[in-house]
């Protein structure tokens, strides 16, 4: 898969939220509001280690993100990823600068054992 346009790259630098979608074993599909960040072509997303929807997503190996502006709900994007790394190391650091990002702040939340999910698109779609 090519890159993102310069659009979409720069729609994916703006703190919005991600919603992924992942597979119950019920074959039901279950949706959790996720901060991510985009660079090098892959999605990081931070969870702590006990969530439930990470371990669906390495069970799997594969995720949906959807990403929408609460401004303007037309502007969109779609992500099919595949699983491409788990990280324990520099996870805290990690939900720090997601928490900056999102915050204006660190994290401030329970300090649990976190987990960062690298995930690669194997299919992006927008409406930007």
């Amino acid at each position: 898969m090519s890159g993102p346009s310069p659009e979409l790259s720069a729609f994916l630098t703006e703190p919005l939220l991600a919603v992924i979608g992942t597979v119950r074993r019920d074959g039901t599909v279950a949706l959790n509001p996720v901060w991510f960040e985009h660079a090098d072509g892959c999605f990081r997303l931070n969870s702590y280690d006990s969530a439930t929807w990470p371990r669906r997503v390495q069970r799997d190996g594969q995720a949906s993100l959807l990403v929408i502006d609460p401004k303007d709900a037309l502007r969109t994007a779609q992500a099919d990823c595949d699983l491409v790394g788990v990280q324990r190391e520099g996870a805290r650091a990690h939900i720090d600068a997601l928490s900056d990002r999102y915050l204006g702040h660190p994290y401030s939340g329970p300090h649990q054992q976190r987990l960062i999910l690298v995930l690669r698109p194997r299919r992006m779609r927008s409406a930007l």
